[in-house]
């Protein structure tokens, strides 16, 4: 059954999503074992994979008494088939290793080992796009911060390596203490071999442990020390693959289990940390991890870790649990990282479990399959937030740009034209305007290219909405929200809005420039030329004129746009500020397998209604936008935007515009939940829910 390709439309998808297979180089990984509850961890695999997984994907055991925390760098990850570019990045994950078995008659037979990743922390938001769209990684952004010795203070307390840090906080640190006598090192080894043995099948019955397992077993865990060696090592990494459903965020939209296959090309350096320790019995190595609670929700306990001692607080009266590694260790090396293999998939509409080529795994059930829950076993407080969203005090910046019409009409038709040619669904441009939209609320900072248009379901206009284009917020937990789970494709960015400038030596001149906003975001600067992204200039918003009034050889006069200033005097349009406000999205994930192709499409209907207009004034002072192009961002170039010159003085283009009636305005509005039009998973064939249940 053939897939849906991915919708390739810029401004469609966050375009600085890569596609596999990439190749890493130069990856240093610190592994730090815990020690945990086997039960508590088995109990955990059972939420998170075992109970809802179908029989045909097996079943997942723990082994081992630990969880493994690791904490990686990547010096270059770079899509494999292309010279298109690359990028850099730390990471943080707590991992657990798992016995994989596969059900054979009525026994379960070891299949091979696997390693299933709750929690993972990075510091790239091209990273944390591509693994949670493409093979469903559930990564959160973090932080690794180098910290300063507090050795001069004291000799003898431990010393903090490293912090990561989070949105909601520090969420661990890594701690060296003073080396301990040898008669004040505890011995575990004799509770942890009997805890592997019961891991293997060898101590006390339980599934899957049959003496021909184990003999499998030892067989892959000398195919793969050898292997070190003699040839291709690998480790198979699983994910639940999972995104929440527009209109019920209890239910999950798409739900898969993805495994891939890591090749590791070379490894360069293994060792131990804390050999002084080690010598001494001190099995920690010297080290301490200290976790952090926040909200209420500790990965300690979730995960079954083992404590040291009673809880301490941390700097905000946050409780923090001191965990000791066992034997920690490093290695340095290269890899490849190939697209995933598909085991399973399961929506709302698919009655059931499918394979990758959509057939059911299953026996048809008599009653309808129950719809997919999404999956919470790791703690609500990690995943997005849903929605429905309520801001009753927000600031809009709302600044009209003028636009050619055959433009609009083109990017419409490309990014719903092709897609839903096969359904009553019709949609066109409206009007000659794309609406750039800066909002605040609290610490919230997001901007919006909204595009207006008409939609029509056989024939008959059923209304007008917004089609975010290009969209950009400063938090990531709040770009994965909108991405995932409104379909409002949003990059991660930085808003820059410097203090007032009237002190600044220029004084306050009105005929000096003064930054209002600026927007920044990683980007690949070329395409092609293998060059590191970076983090650059997209957006900048000015008050006064950058301009020259005359031609430099450092810009390029539109002569036309007088002209169209003078034909269009009135832009406020559909953003009168009344009622509400209909935001049409496409929402679709790439598949692992093939991610040309996407495992899941829809297109949503949600609603923002202005409860209240507390103040609504138009912008008198002179404005100009200032946009940046890249291969990435090509934001002029796809709407079609007028612009008025081109600064070519720097690294990359800047077009400059002049909105038309700027307004801004503090309203109480409300995001209701979306309403699916249209879904597809599996194959090209679109479902369509009753109008009435829409």
């Amino acid at each position: 059954m053939a897939k849906p390709l991915f919708n390739l439309a810029p401004g469609m998808y966050p375009t600085m999503q890569l596609v596999p297979p990439f190749r890493f180089e130069g990856v240093t990984m610190r592994v730090f074992p815990l020690l945990a509850d086997m039960e508590r961890v088995q109990r955990f695999v059972d939420a998170y994979v075992n109970d809802i997984a179908p029989p045909e994907v097996g079943q997942f055991r723990v082994f081992l008494p630990y969880v493994y925390l690791q904490i990686l760098h990547y010096g270059k990850m770079a899509v494999e088939s292309a010279n298109l570019g690359w990028i850099a990045q730390h990471e943080i994950n707590l991992t657990i290793p798992l016995a994989w078995y596969t059900k054979e008659g009525h026994q379960l037979v070891f299949k091979d080992w696997v390693y299933l990743t709750p929690h993972i922390f990075v510091d790239n938001p091209l990273s944390m796009t591509t693994g949670r769209g493409v093979y469903g990684w559930p990564k959160s952004p973090g932080h690794l911060v180098p910290t300063a010795s507090g050795w001069v203070d004291d000799p003898t307390a431990g010393r903090i390596l490293a912090r990561v840090n989070a949105p909601r906080g520090t969420l661990l640190e890594i701690e060296e203490v003073a080396s301990l006598s040898p008669f004040e090192t505890p011995s575990r080894w004799l509770s942890q071999g009997i805890d592997m043995l019961q891991g293997m099948g060898l101590w006390r019955e339980r599934p899957g442990g049959a003496p021909a397992n184990a003999v499998r077993m030892a067989r892959d865990l000398g195919r793969f020390v050898v292997g070190l060696h003699t040839s291709t090592p690998y480790w198979i990494a699983l994910t639940l693959k999972q995104f929440r459903d527009a209109a019920q965020p209890e239910i999950a939209d798409y739900q898969g289990f993805v495994t891939t296959k890591m090749l590791i090309d070379s490894i360069k350096q293994v060792g131990f940390f804390g050999d002084r320790h080690l010598l001494s019995g001190d099995v920690t190595g010297g080290y301490r991890i200290r976790l952090h609670e926040h909200a209420g929700v500790s990965l300690g306990d979730v995960l079954g870790l083992e404590i040291t001692g009673p809880r301490e607080r941390g700097a905000h009266g946050e409780p923090v649990s001191v965990l000791e590694p066992v034997f920690p260790f490093w290695l340095h090396f290269d890899m490849k990282y190939p697209r995933g293999d598909v085991l399973a998939w399961r929506t709302p509409f698919s009655d059931g479990w499918r394979s990758d080529g959509g057939l059911p795994l299953s026996t048809p059930a008599t009653h309808p399959e129950p719809l997919p829950r999404f999956n919470t076993a790791r703690g609500v407080a990690f995943e997005p937030a849903p929605g429905p969203f309520h801001r009753p005090d927000a600031t809009l910046r709302v600044l009209p740009m003028l636009a050619d019409r055959a433009k609009l009409q083109a990017f419409c038709d490309a990014s719903f034209g092709a897609m839903l040619k096969d359904t009553p669904y019709r949609v066109e441009a409206w009007g000659t305007y794309v609406y750039m939209v800066a909002s605040s609320f609290d610490e919230d900072r997001d901007l919006e290219m909204l595009l207006p248009i008409l939609w029509h379901f056989n024939g008959e206009l059923q209304g007008r909405a917004l089609v975010p284009v290009f969209c950009y917020a400063n938090r990531d937990a709040a770009a994965i929200a909108r991405s995932e789970v409104c379909g409002i494709p949003t990059l991660p960015a930085e808003f820059a809005s410097p203090a007032d400038g009237w002190m600044d030596p220029a004084g306050p001149s009105p005929r000096m420039p003064r930054p209002l906003l600026t927007v920044l975001a990683d980007v690949l600067p070329t395409l092609g030329y293998g060059q590191k992204a970076e983090r650059r200039r997209l957006i900048e918003i000015v008050q006064g004129s950058t301009t020259p009034p005359v031609s430099t050889t450092s810009f390029l006069l539109n002569e036309t746009f007088p002209q169209h200033v003078e034909q269009e005097d009135h832009a406020l349009g559909p953003l009168s500020m009344t009622g509400s406000l209909d935001i049409l999205t496409v929402k679709q994930f790439r598949d692992a397998q093939d991610p040309i192709a996407a495992c899941y499409q829809s297109v949503v209907l949600l609603e923002r209604v202005f409860e209240q207009v507390l103040e609504v004034d138009e912008i008198k002072n002179r404005l100009e936008i200032r946009l940046h192009a890249y291969p990435s961002q090509p934001i002029v170039e796809t709407l079609g935007l007028h612009w008025k010159a081109v600064d070519v003085s720097g690294t990359a283009e800047v077009y400059v515009l002049e909105p038309i009636r700027p307004f801004w305005a503090r309203v109480a509005m409300r995001q209701h939940l979306g309403r699916n039009l249209a879904m597809r998973a599996g194959s090209k064939q679109w479902v369509i829910p009753p109008r009435d249940e829409t």
